[in-house]
């Protein structure tokens, strides 16, 4: 059974408003929907049959309801729901992208106050990821692809490697001769970005970092086990996985609620500083052995970038700042637009496991 752009564009039009605005979050604050009774309402419904599944539209709104649900009220269940999604063609039909946007698990800023010691000094380079296959897909079908963690398109990897010279200029201007580490994401697209953009240039490990994740939930933003991004990783370049094993890795310290928090970021980096190179104390300082300036290059994602500094990057775009106990709020920054993006580089290529 096949499906055509119509058939999504009708499904996202009709029940898209009646999920989100009035259904689902009354079921939540309800609390009406269990995990085990949610489980037994989907299995009957389970098929291949998109006709058969679209003739009674109040019986999918309630399949879908149920489905968000367990996902936003549950603990969240990756084998489940992909086991799910391989037999259920409404998932396939490039809903959950839009549907599983869930308001109340969005960020937004809150009164933790993160700890940051007086006399630390964070010296950061953001980047965004290169191109992703989710975000091809969505230049040409205006929702994105349905699987978890996206890797790069091909033109994704030519660019972030093309861009180097960019990043290593910026990491000369502002951190000059001082060393830094490279943290990413725990979502593939970071990961391979911080490859292909640095780490296989410089010969330095990759980090993974809880707290910089891409804010919502929609598929492109669950992130697969670490081993099933390492075997993709290993059919891409070998290298990605090896420079990942000799990096640190805390991304279990995230959930769902706060995969994508500066504030909790800055909080994790302050308990964290061996994710951090500490730069060697300035001339004449009072410091002994270093400046107490952490430096880092962190490999982040458009919704970071706009929770904590209202910035709408491109692909690779960079930003430059320094954060401590005083401005984290508000912290300075320069922001740069390395190269804009083509037609060219928003074309679906054949390395993007597209359904």
């Amino acid at each position: 059974m096949s499906y055509t752009k119509k058939d999504q564009e009708m499904w996202r039009d009709e029940n898209i408003d009646i999920l989100f605005k009035e259904n689902l979050p009354r079921m939540i604050q309800r609390n009406e929907i269990t995990k085990e009774n949610m489980q037994n309402f989907i299995v009957p419904y389970i098929g291949n049959d998109f006709s058969k599944l679209s003739k009674d539209i109040d019986r999918n709104i309630y399949l879908l309801k149920n489905i968000l649900t367990f996902i936003t009220v549950e603990k969240y269940d990756i084998s489940f729901i992909r086991d799910f999604v391989k037999t259920n063609l409404i998932l396939q039909v490039n809903l959950l992208e839009k549907l599983i946007r869930d308001d109340h698990l969005e960020y937004e800023p809150r009164d933790f106050i993160p700890k940051i010691d007086d006399n630390i000094i964070f010296e950061i380079l953001f980047v965004r990821h290169g191109i992703g296959c989710n975000n091809v897909t969505s230049y040409e079908i205006k929702t994105q692809n349905s699987y978890f963690d996206p890797e790069l398109t091909t033109r994704g990897i030519e660019r972030s490697i093309e861009l180097y010279s960019k990043l290593s200029e910026k990491i000369n201007t502002f951190f000059k001769s001082s060393p830094y580490s490279i943290i990413a994401s725990s979502l593939m697209r970071t990961q391979e970005t911080a490859y292909f953009m640095l780490a296989k240039h410089v010969k330095k490990p990759i980090n993974i970092s809880p707290h910089i994740a891409e804010r919502g939930q929609s598929y492109s933003n669950y992130q697969l086990p670490k081993k099933e991004q390492q075997k993709i990783f290993n059919n891409i370049d070998p290298d990605i996985v090896k420079y990942l094993n000799l990096g640190k890795d805390d991304r279990d310290s995230q959930d769902i609620r706060t995969k994508s928090y500066p504030e909790m970021f800055y909080h994790w980096a302050n308990t964290h500083l061996d994710f951090f190179e500490l730069g060697p104390s300035l001339e004449g300082s009072s410091l002994e052995g270093s400046d107490n300036i952490y430096r880092a290059v962190v490999f982040t994602h458009g919704g970071y970038f706009d929770n904590a500094f209202k910035i709408n990057p491109e692909n690779n775009d960079i930003l430059y700042t320094t954060i401590n106990k005083n401005n984290y709020k508000k912290p300075p920054f320069e922001f740069f637009r390395v190269k804009p993006l083509t037609t060219e580089d928003k074309e679906i290529e054949s390395n993007c496991r597209i359904k």
